[in-house]
C-alpha cells in the first residue's frame, strides 16, 4: 500500500530554484519485495505518468531534490511505488509547485588559476 506524494515545496534560494519532492514508506503484499519509487513531472494538472515523463526511477529513499525546471513556470508531480515483486502501483495522487525563482544567494566556488610552472 502507498499513499502517494506528500509535499512538493520550494527548496529555498540557496538551491538555485530546486523543490523538494516526499512521501512515507511503501509496503508489499509480496515477501522478499524490494520497494523503490518512480516520479513523474508534468505540465497540466491531469498528465499521465509515463516513461515520458518520468524524472526518476527506482528511487530508494522517501525525498527527492528536482532542478530541472523553469522558474516561474507551474509544474505537477507523481510518485509511484515501484514493488520489486508486484510492479509499479498506480496512484493518481498529483501535487503541484511553481519553480521558485529566488536569488542565487550562494556565491559561485572558484579556487583561482593555478600556475604553469
Amino acid at each position: 500500500a502507498f499513499a502517494g506524494l506528500s509535499s512538493v515545496t520550494p527548496a529555498g534560494t540557496a538551491a538555485c530554484g530546486a523543490v523538494d519532492l516526499s512521501w512515507p514508506a511503501a509496503s508489499s503484499n509480496c515477501q522478499n519485495a524490494t520497494m523503490t519509487f518512480n516520479i513523474y513531472r508534468g505540465t497540466s494538472p491531469g498528465f499521465t505518468p509515463s516513461p515520458a515523463n518520468r524524472v526518476a526511477a527506482s528511487v530508494a529513499g522517501f525525498s527527492y531534490r528536482d532542478t530541472l525546471f523553469a522558474v516561474g513556470t507551474t509544474y505537477y508531480y507523481s510518485v509511484r511505488a515501484n514493488d520489486s515483486r508486484s510492479g509499479e502501483d498506480a496512484n493518481a495522487v498529483v501535487r503541484s509547485v511553481v519553480a521558485p525563482n529566488g536569488p542565487d544567494a550562494v556565491p559561485p566556488l572558484f579556487s583561482g588559476v593555478a600556475s604553469a610552472g
